[in-house]
């Protein structure tokens, strides 16, 4: 009877507790990294294609009171290169370029990967809705491979106050018509008196 309770509950233990190993992700450790990680709010993207994966996370403390950082324009990247066609995490020197409103605004060539083969940029953007990272691979043939990957950190202009403006100019158009039509009855009754 004894060993029957203790089979019942290594099988319980094993099955139970399975669910909160960490496991692997293309090579790297996480417990449910993109669903449900404890962290500071990110933002996430991707690229994807036949021979390249870029995953970029970018911290730039949302969900914090701005007002309350050194420097709220300072951005961190944390870049994750894929090779497809190998099957395997990239690792090699790689040349990063960041563009905003279509000039570079940071680029460096030789760029090697820090802990867990992530390759990490802390940049300064002013400009934050409008970027776009390129990657530029060396294949085994010696040739360069560019991979470009738009993203932003805020919102453009009109996703940020877009909705409040069109409001606004509703009431106004509103408050327009409201005005001829009160005068076109006004005019009315003038008339008719």
């Amino acid at each position: 009877m004894r060993n029957k309770y203790l089979s019942l509950s290594l099988f319980l233990f094993f099955c139970l507790t399975s669910f909160s190993w960490a496991h692997h992700y293309k090579g790297l450790p996480h417990n449910d990294y993109f669903e449900n990680y404890p962290q500071v709010p990110i933002l996430e993207f991707l690229h994807e294609d036949d021979k390249w994966e870029i995953f970029l996370t970018v911290y730039n403390f949302q969900g914090i009171n701005l007002e309350n950082v050194a420097d709220s324009d300072m951005v961190r990247l944390y870049i994750f290169l894929y090779d497809v066609r190998a099957n395997k995490v990239y690792g090699k020197a790689v040349k990063l370029e960041i563009f905003s409103r279509g000039e570079v605004v940071y680029s460096q060539d030789g760029h090697l990967p820090e802990e867990e083969s992530i390759y990490s940029v802390h940049k300064k953007l002013v400009h934050q809705d409008d970027l776009e990272l390129h990657v530029h691979f060396k294949t085994e043939d010696g040739k360069l491979d560019i991979v470009k990957l738009p993203f932003n950190v805020t919102k453009p202009f009109i996703e940020k106050y877009g909705l409040a403006i069109a409001i606004v100019l509703f009431f106004v158009f509103v408050g327009i018509l409201k005005k001829f039509y009160i005068k076109d009855q006004e005019d009315t009754r003038g008339k008719n008196a």
